[in-house]
């Protein structure tokens, strides 16, 4: 059970640090021009 919890916090921990770069107005910016970039072709 400790194993199951253990993966679960670790996920959730992990994905507050990926979506902090939400708030990062100049990497938001860079990743939009990328993805329309991307998507143009």
């Amino acid at each position: 059970m400790g194993f199951f919890w253990g993966g679960a916090f670790t996920h959730y921990y992990l994905d507050s640090k990926i979506w902090r770069v939400r708030r990062d107005a100049k990497l938001s910016q860079n990743l939009r021009t990328a993805s329309d970039a991307a998507g143009a072709n």
